[in-house]
């Protein structure tokens, strides 16, 4: 059993688009690669748009797509309230609309202040 997550990006309208990574979504693996490969809305954009996949990874490492499609939500609030209920997912990293990263998993913390 992996630790799943949703990467998510917070687009100008408020709407969410989101994708699925099934391996590795806890905290000690997945800020230092946010931090380091994606830190600007363009890498972002590019990385959810590929899709889900199994295990995020550094730029420089092949990853394996999963067969989840992108998929979206109307709103942050809406999007951020309904993972809340689903507890198969522990983690959610948000690239907000200020450009910067948001973990959610025990409360809302920005990746600067997670590590």
């Amino acid at each position: 059993m992996g630790t799943h997550c949703y990467i998510a990006i917070e687009d100008p309208d408020g709407s969410v688009r989101y994708i699925f990574c099934h391996f590795d979504g806890y905290l000690r693996h997945m800020v230092p690669i946010l931090k380091k490969d994606y830190t600007t809305r363009e890498s972002v954009d590019a990385l959810i748009r590929a899709g889900g996949m199994v295990s995020l990874q550094f730029k420089d490492t092949p990853m394996e797509q999963h067969s989840s499609p992108m998929e979206f939500a109307s709103n942050r609030w809406e999007f951020e309230n309904e993972w809340h209920h689903d507890h198969t997912i522990p983690y959610l990293y948000i690239f907000t609309q200020e450009d910067g990263w948001q973990c959610c998993c025990n409360g809302h913390m920005s990746l600067d202040d997670v590590m």
